[in-house]
């Protein structure tokens, strides 16, 4: 799961949850309050969790420590080039051009540190 931070309508991502929580835990307080006035509460409480979502992701890719991440696949790879001139003779000037391609199936990559965020 890709970390999201939402957006100001706290409709989505970390936004959406961290919004979510706060009118949970809340607005039972709130219960003598109209509709007309709990909408300007729940603004502010969007404009919060975005704040908070946007500092806490921002944060985690940043500064995350990745240890252990494999990556597996085939890999292809291809050399080419014209040989160096013989330094002997009887042609000096007698080169060959060579192409080569290597398929290495099920390779193995290995990241075993580094900070940042895997996608």
């Amino acid at each position: 799961m890709a970390m999201e931070i939402g957006e100001i309508e706290a409709k989505s991502g970390m936004t959406q949850a961290i919004y979510d929580e706060l009118a949970t835990l809340l607005e039972p307080d709130l219960g003598d309050l109209g509709e007309d006035d709990l909408e300007p509460i729940r603004k502010a409480w969007r404009k919060i969790a975005l704040a908070v979502a946007t500092g806490v992701i921002n944060h985690i890719k940043e500064n995350m420590k990745i240890k252990g991440v494999e990556t597996r696949g085939d890999v292809t790879t291809t050399a080419s080039g014209v040989t160096g001139v013989p330094s002997v003779p009887p042609d000096p000037t007698h080169t060959h051009t060579v192409e080569l391609a290597v398929v290495a199936a099920e390779v193995t990559f290995q990241q075993v540190g580094g900070t940042g965020s895997v996608e």
